[in-house]
């Protein structure tokens, strides 16, 4: 850490019990001070070299006072979503308040954001990061302990029934994104 400070970047290391992935995320895209937000986990290989210039370029495309999301390339893990790890900038968060919403225990909060992006058509599509995801739905062996126990725990099933419950939502959430509307917190 001190290293990476020494050379300019600004490093923490945050220690929290967070119970699920969604709350992880939004505590530290809470305290990032970055402008794009790339969730990502230890089950994704990058393919492109310079991923992080194209980030960059890509975003440098847009208005980033306006919320935008980028799909990059990834093997689809589903038919009907295009980006297993979409990226959103600051301005997405601070509209809807999150990053990932934390209606779900583990699945679909990927599908979440392609969801809202796709029906606020705020994204683009990019053929210039291209990652691989080592999933435990395609790999056997990379069924880790995590995976396991939110299958015991039927999680799955679950969050498929809350993506069910939450079409209202996502449909509003999208309209917030579309128009540019800051949620009004009580």
């Amino acid at each position: 850490i001190n290293n990476m400070n020494n050379r300019g970047l600004n490093t923490k290391i945050f220690i929290i019990d967070l119970q699920n992935n969604a709350k992880r995320i939004n505590y530290l895209v809470k305290k990032s001070k970055g402008d794009v937000f790339f969730a990502i986990n230890d089950d994704l290989i990058f393919k492109s070299d310079n991923w992080d210039y194209y980030i960059n370029f890509e975003f440098s495309k847009i208005n980033m006072n306006r919320p935008f999301c980028l799909w990059i390339t990834s093997d689809v893990k589903y038919n009907y979503l295009h980006c297993e790890f979409p990226i959103i900038n600051r301005c997405w968060y601070d509209i809807l308040g999150y990053h990932s919403t934390e209606h779900f225990s583990h699945w679909n909060l990927d599908t979440w954001i392609c969801d809202l992006s796709h029906r606020s058509k705020k994204f683009i599509v990019s053929n210039l990061i291209e990652v691989e995801q080592l999933s435990a739905n395609r790999f056997s062996d990379e069924i880790d302990n995590t995976h396991l126990v939110n299958l015991a725990k039927q999680k799955l099933n679950n969050d498929s029934e809350i993506w069910k419950e939450t079409k209202k939502i996502r449909i509003d959430e999208s309209i917030k994104l579309k128009n540019n509307l800051k949620s009004i917190v009580d």
